[in-house]
Formats: structure tokens, sequence, C-alpha cells
């Protein structure tokens, strides 16, 4: 009994399923008939498991698609993506469809950006992008701002119109880049291409050419045929460098150097064959009688302006010596030389923290100033406050806010710097006497000077030797030093300013002074208190006899004596010494 049940259960159910099919079937067969997607989407819902799930899925992909097609607008596409986000068989088309209904209602840059923005990496993206550039090209191309220029090139410096917005900006560039080398070089490789860029080269090639003039050196002549080897000024140019490289010889008897400077083999010119003869002349002279090319270099040396005998690295040497009376002398001497080298190393010490060290430098480089040429000063002061200093270097703000008070260029600028460093701690001391010794005169600076300098005599006290003996002298030689320069940093940025404590506190200096002095004296006799380097008064000795010497020169008749005053005649400035050539001549 209980079989019979089981078997026509099964078979009831079998014949259930067959019937299920069949209605599934059919329902299938009708939404294919339509062909719409509201029958696949009904046939899905009331047969989700059905046997042509899949098929009808498929069907029902291709019916929203091409509904979507057929309306052929941005809505219909977004709605098929919507619902086909992951398995649409027509979602690149629709992408692509919808792309370029974008870009074609786009019609100003907002619309474009949009396309770029959301069908990125298709190519009505990077059509969007090239008729945005030309978009954004014509405005840059009518502006008269360098910012809109650049913003284009930064954005699209493949685009066809960044050759012709590159020579718009050269042109707005050109009229602020100067005559330096260095920016015209930079300009140059900036704006190659364009026809701004041999407006630079030109006036670069002039700018060279006139270095070489100014002062002609074989460095000079060397970057100018580096950079220009065609330039048909060479030949002249060099031959400037060759006359000044024999002036220099000469006034020193360098015969090396002279021989030198002597024109190329090949030139068979008078002049080269005159020069080459004179040359042969003064080597026999030396070499037979070195005791008169011997006088002849001392009569030359007290005939032309006075300059230290060491040479310009011998002091930078000095500089680093311990004692502080050495590094003063060497300061001051660099005071006296010529060269732009000694201004630079006269500066690199105004980033000490030592009182002592930035109040030499500071006087030297002030006299440097105020003696050296114009021209060798206004290009040196050109290229020392051309970098400003980077926020988180205490050092160079202190130099370039220094630079700038004693050269009296950016002066705002460089007392902001030093008023900055009147928070430091370590620097306060040294930035307020720059900022009184300079003549900047804040408020803050005189109290910070006074309160610095209290603190500052207090450390000196505490380091000098309770005791002194020969072992610990010279430990209070170099602590008198600093106290001597620590007084009269006080004395000069006090000036006519002073207060009560100001007035204390220089009392105080002057009395401890003079006792460590005693000190000093009583413990080593050999002793040499601080004081100011005597370089001035050498040099005034040296021009009172610089007449006597050059008349001495002028009276002999030899022809290497009336070579060498040419030389030294066409370098005398003092109007004195010039009657004295012209009259001779």
């Amino acid at each position: 009994m209980n079989t019979c049940a089981t078997v026509g259960r099964a078979a009831a159910l079998a014949l259930l399923a067959l019937l299920v099919g069949a209605c599934e079937g059919s329902a299938y067969r009708a939404a294919a008939r339509k062909d719409t997607v509201q029958a696949y989407a009904d046939y899905l819902r009331r047969y989700p498991k059905g046997a042509h799930h899949h098929r009808a899925l498929e069907s029902l992909d291709r019916a929203r698609f091409r509904q979507a097609r057929a309306a052929d607008r941005p809505f219909g596409y977004r709605l098929y993506l919507q619902h086909h986000r992951r398995d649409g068989r027509y979602r690149r088309e629709a992408r692509r469809r919808l792309a370029t209904l974008a870009l074609a209602s786009a019609h100003d840059p907002a619309g474009l950006r949009l396309v770029i923005e959301r069908h990125r990496g298709t190519p009505q993206a990077v059509d969007a992008r090239i008729r945005l550039a030309g978009l954004e090209a014509k405005e840059a191309l009518v502006t008269q701002s360098p910012a809109i220029c650049e913003r284009f090139l930064r954005l699209y410096p493949d685009a066809k119109e960044a050759r012709a917005v590159r020579g718009k900006l050269a042109g707005m560039r050109f009229a602020s880049v100067g005559d330096n080398p260095a920016a015209l070089e930079a300009f140059i490789q900036r704006f190659a291409g364009t026809s701004w860029m041999a407006e630079a080269s030109k006036k670069l090639r002039d700018r060279l050419r006139a270095e070489v003039r100014q002062r002609p050196t074989r460095r000079r002549l060397a970057r100018l045929a580096g950079r220009f080897p065609n330039d048909p000024k060479l030949a002249e140019l060099a031959t400037l460098v060759r006359g000044r490289s024999r002036s220099e010889a000469l006034l020193r008897l360098d015969l090396p150097r002279l021989a030198a400077a002597l024109p190329p083999v090949h030139d068979r010119s008078e002049s080269a064959k005159r020069l080459r003869a004179e040359h042969k002349a003064l080597a026999t002279l030396c070499a037979r009688h070195p005791r008169r090319c011997t006088a002849l270099r001392q009569q030359i040396a007290r005939a032309l302006p006075w300059r230290p005998a060491a040479s310009l690295q011998q002091l930078e040497t000095s500089l680093r010596a311990p004692d502080l009376i050495v590094v003063w002398e060497a300061m001051a001497k660099l005071a006296w030389t010529p060269e732009a080298g000694a201004a630079t190393a006269l500066a690199d010490e105004l980033r000490s923290t030592r009182l002592g060290v930035v109040w030499g430098a500071a006087q030297s480089l002030r006299r440097w100033l105020a003696r050296a040429p114009r021209s060798v000063r206004e290009r040196w002061v050109s290229v020392a406050l051309a970098r400003k200093p980077h926020a988180a270097n205490a050092d160079e703000r202190q130099r370039y806010g220094a630079l700038a008070l004693l050269a009296r260029r950016r002066a705002v600028e460089g007392r902001k710097l030093l008023e900055e460093l009147l928070a430091d701690r370590r620097r306060r001391l040294v930035a307020a006497h720059l900022l009184l010794a300079t003549g900047a005169r804040p408020l803050p600076a005189l109290p910070a000077l006074v309160s610095a300098g209290r603190h500052r005599l207090q450390r000196l006290r505490a380091a000098f030797p309770s005791k002194l003996d020969k072992a610990s002298a010279s430990t209070g030689v170099l602590i008198e030093r600093e106290l001597f320069a620590l007084l009269r940093a006080v004395e000069q940025g006090l000036g006519r300013r002073s207060t009560a404590r100001a007035e204390q506190l220089r009392q105080r200096l002057r009395r401890k002074l003079l006792a460590w002095r005693a000190e000093l004296k009583q413990t080593d006799p050999r002793f040499r208190p601080a004081r100011l380097p005597a370089v001035g008064g050498q040099a005034a000795i040296h021009d009172k006899a610089r007449a006597g010497a050059l008349r001495q020169l002028l009276r002999q008749r030899t022809w290497a004596a009336r070579a060498l005053a040419e030389v030294v005649c066409a370098r005398v400035a003092h109007p004195d010494l010039l009657a004295i050539c012209k009259k001779r001549r």
C-alpha cells in the first residue's frame, strides 16, 4: 500500500514538472515574440531560475540597448549602464555613444572639462582635450598675463598651439630677463625654437663681449669662445686680452706670463714682431742682470697703488686664526685688495655668531665697498644679493641681511631679516650690532644690544681664568680680544643714542678691559693689547712715496724702464701722478 502511494506521488511530481516546464517554455517564446524590455523583465520575474534564464538576460540586454540606441539620448544610455554595470554586452558601445553625445553638446571650456572628467580614457575625452587646448590657447595668445601662458604650457605641453603660446610667453619674459648671462642662458634653454631665442642669443653675445672689454681675462674670453665659437669679434678681443695679460705681466716682470701673452706664431704683423722682440730683449736683460730686474720690480711696486703683499689665498687662510688680532689684520688687508674675491671672503664671515668676527668683517667690507671701482662693486653686489636665503638657514639670513644694509640694496628686506634674528639667543647680539652699525636702528635693536651685551660680559667673566699664569695666559688673551670687540661694537652701536643702562654697560666693559689688560701685562710682559689694524697708515705712507717712485722710474732711459713706465702710467688715476706722466712724455 505504501509503495503504491510513493510511486503515485513521484508520478504526480514528474507530471507537474512537465507541465511547469511546458508553461515556462511557452512564456519565454511569448516574450521572444514580443522582444521588448517589459516582456523579458516579466519572464525573469516569473521564472527567476528557469531553463531560459541566461538567454532571457542576453535578450533583455539587447532590448535595452536597442531601446537606448533608438532614442539616442544620454538618459537612455545612462539607464542601460545602470542596469548592466558589470555584465552588459553593449557597455563599451553605450559609453562611447554617451561620450559622443556629451562632446557634441560641449561648447565651452566648462563642458569640455566635464567630458574629460566623466569620460576619461575614451577617444572623445582626447578630442575634448584637444578642443579645450584650442580654446585656452586663444585666451593665452591675447592675454598680457604671463601666468595664463605658464598655466597653458603646464597643462598642454604637447598641444599644437604650445609653440605659439611659448613664443608669446617668451616675448613677455624677455623684457624682464635683463642682461645677466646666467638668466639669458636659462631663457635660451627654456624658449629654444622661438623667435625670441635669437634675440636672447644676440643679447648674451653682446653681454659677454662687454664683459671681456670691461675686464679682459682669459677666462671671460674662453667663455665667449665656448658659447659663440664663430663670433667675428673673437680675434679682436683675443688681442685685447693678450694686451691686458702683457700689461699685468710687465707690472710684475713675470717673464713666463709675458711669453704666454705673445701673439700666436702665425701672426706675422709688425706689431707682433715688435712684441716678440721686446720680450726677447727683456728676457735677455733679466738673464744677464737679475739685480736690475729686481730693482725694476721694486720701483714698479712703489709707483703702483698700495696693496697687501700677501695673496688673496693667504689672507683667506689667516681668517681662520684663533687670535682675533690676526683675523682683523687679514680683514683690513682684504679691504685694500681690489679683487671681488676679497669681498666674497669678507661676506662669508658675516655668517658667524662670534661678535668679534662679524664686527671686523662688517667694518672691512664697508671699506671695500667704498674703495672698489664702481663697475666691480655693482657687479659683485648684484651677484651676492641675487639668491635669497632659505628660511631655515640662519647663517645665510644673517649674511644676506648684513649685505643688504651695508650695500644699501634691498635695505627693507635686510632689516626685516635681522629683526627676525633678534629672537634667536645665539644671534641676538650680532643681529642687534649689525642693525645699529649699518644705520638701520630699529626700536628693539638698542635694548637687545644692551641686554645681550650684559649677558655676553657675564659669560666672558666666567670664562676668564681666576688665577693667571703662563699656562692660562693664552686663554685670557683670547677673552681680552673678545671683550675689546664687544666694547667697540657697543660704542659703535650706541653712537649718540644712549640710555642709562647702555652707559652703565659701556663703563663696566671699559673697567673690566683695563683690569684684565693689567693682569695679562703683569703675567706676560710681551702681551699685546687688542687694537685696530694700522693698514690704512701703511697705505697712506705708500701713497706719499708714489710720486717719487714714479719720477725715478721715468728718469731712466733704458728701453725696459720706458716700457714699464708706460704700463704704470696707464694704471694711474691720481691727478698729481697723471701730471707727472704727461710732463715726462
